[in-house]
């Protein structure tokens, strides 16, 4: 998974509006919502501008990435690989 991958699923979960992605003839973005359907994150729905609409399993899987926490900083005596305090 990439990065841009996650922003189409992000992108069918908050709006579905088409986006210009959707008009150009990327196979990056292709990939990306070929890879979501299969895994039955997102599905076809016409009725929507973008064509796409959010699946429950869609839905826990923008849950489960929102809720990663923030990445933290360590700085460990490479002598011992003990944390230092910073003071």
């Amino acid at each position: 998974m990439t990065p841009l991958s996650i922003m189409v699923l992000l992108n069918v979960y908050t709006t579905n509006e088409a986006q210009w992605y959707q008009k150009q003839n990327i196979s990056t973005w292709q990939e990306a919502f070929v890879y979501f359907e299969s895994k039955g994150a997102i599905e076809r729905e016409e009725k929507y501008p973008s064509g796409w609409k959010i699946t429950e399993k869609g839905k826990a899987w923008v849950a489960a990435i929102c809720s990663t926490p923030e990445p933290k900083q360590q700085w460990v005596d490479p002598r011992t690989d003990e944390p230092l305090e910073i003071l």
